[in-house]
Parts: C-alpha cells; sequence; structure tokens
C-alpha cells in the first residue's frame, strides 16, 4: 500500500475534465483520477480549508461521522476497472470496523476534511502511475515554455552595446 497525498486539482486540457493529481509519499509517481466538477470543487475547498456559507455534502458526511462516533481510518484508491477507480473507506466505530465502497473523488473529500490518509493499492499504482518527471526533463521543459512565450519584440530594447 502507498500513502499518497493531493498534489493538485486540474484540468485535462484535451477534454476539459477535472483530474485530481495523487502523489506518493516517496514521490516518485502521480495518480491522475478524472473526476466530476462538483467533486473537483469540494477537494478544492477542503484543501484551501475555506469554509461555504453552508454545508456541502462532504461536510454533512464528515459531521455525521464525528455525531456517530465513528472514525475514518483511512482512504485506499483499491481498484481500476475498464479505465475507472474505484475506492474504499476503512471506518471504525470503537472495536467494529468496516469497510464502505466509494468514489475516489467522494473518498478523498471526506478524508481531506477528516485529515484522513489516502492510499493506494500496489496493483491499481503498478497499472496507472504516470512517472513524475525527473529534476532534469522538468528544466527542459521549463526552458522549452520560455522559448515558446519569447517573441522577437521581446528584444527591442536590447542593447548592443
Amino acid at each position: 500500500m502507498l500513502k499518497m497525498s493531493v498534489e493538485a486539482v486540474g484540468v485535462d486540457i484535451e477534454s476539459g475534465t477535472p483530474i485530481i493529481l495523487l502523489k506518493n509519499e516517496d514521490r516518485t509517481g502521480l495518480l491522475p483520477i478524472a473526476v466530476g466538477i462538483p467533486e473537483a470543487r469540494a477537494i478544492i475547498i477542503a484543501i484551501q480549508g475555506t469554509e461555504p456559507p453552508r454545508p456541502i455534502s462532504y461536510d454533512l458526511l464528515q459531521r455525521m461521522l464525528e455525531g456517530m462516533r465513528v472514525a475514518l481510518d483511512r482512504v485506499i484508491v483499491n481498484k481500476l476497472k475498464d479505465r475507472v477507480f474505484y475506492a474504499q473507506l476503512k471506518l471504525y466505530r470503537g472495536e467494529d470496523s468496516f469497510t464502505v465502497d466509494s468514489r475516489p473523488s467522494d473518498a478523498i473529500a471526506v478524508a481531506l476534511r477528516t485529515g484522513s490518509p489516502i492510499y493506494c493499492s500496489e496493483e491499481v499504482a503498478a497499472r496507472a502511475f504516470v512517472e513524475e518527471p525527473r529534476d532534469e526533463e522538468r528544466e527542459r521543459e521549463k526552458f522549452r515554455e520560455f522559448l515558446d512565450d519569447l517573441h522577437p519584440e521581446d528584444f527591442r530594447d536590447f542593447d548592443e552595446g
């Protein structure tokens, strides 16, 4: 099992689909998960620590768990089937434990609100991890971006002296 954290929430340029990027603890890979717009918003709200004027569903769920004295021990992205990710909530109440199936986006939104850890199974990681670019590759990418943004008029005031 790999411990993960939310690295970023963004949008896939080609499809316009919101994407959550989970990064494993040793920072060797990223797990991109496509989510819906409301779920992406809920995750961003949790990351920013913003308190909406009225509780959204994930806040309600967090409060219900607290009220019933149920603890979210961890979230696990445990399955990938037909390009769809699946997750589980591992819950405890006293000595009893139970598992609830969930969409990863919902599980992550609740985990962020409860401060619970997020994990990814080794099987899912082996199938879906995207290797994070090494520093050298990142530097080349930054340089390409710099060149792409360079225009002849940027040199107009250049002193040849």
